[in-house]
């Protein structure tokens, strides 16, 4: 009989595959790349977060459960997580006529500076990131 092994992540558990592979959980979801953490959990059989990580990712709480069972895929919640997600920001910036509201407008303006300083942020920390990873290797002999 063949036993499956289920990786159940938490916040300080590095990911070891893909793209951010030398990064953390929390690291990723700090970068702001929580669509990439969602796309790992609904489309990797063997990956799966903690609670508290599911409720940060919005695939639980908020009345809702998106939640699937592991080991196993569904890349079709993946995208009714999606489309949850996109109507909740849109309810929140719009009236029922489509105009911005109050919010939106203020919102719009805000969110042109946290962008870019998160994208300073951003690079810095993978600056640093990089140089430990490097310096690493440097002293394995490599």
């Amino acid at each position: 009989m063949d036993s499956i092994r289920l990786r159940i992540l938490s916040w300080k558990s590095i990911l070891g595959f893909g793209k951010h592979s030398f990064l953390t959980v929390s690291q990723i979801f700090n970068f702001g790349h929580n669509h990439y953490l969602r796309w790992v959990y609904f489309n990797l059989s063997k990956i799966s977060f903690s609670d508290e990580i599911l409720t940060a990712l919005h695939i639980i709480g908020d009345g809702n459960d998106f939640r699937i069972a592991k080991p196993g895929v569904d890349s079709v919640k993946f995208d009714d997580v999606k489309e949850f997600l996109n109507n909740q920001v849109y309810n929140d910036y719009h009236n029922e006529d489509g105009t911005l509201t109050k919010k939106g407008i203020i919102g719009t303006a805000i969110m042109k500076s946290v962008r870019k300083r998160k994208a300073k942020a951003r690079i810095n920390q993978i600056n640093i990131l990089s140089q430990k990873w490097r310096l690493q290797r440097k002293n394995q002999g490599y």
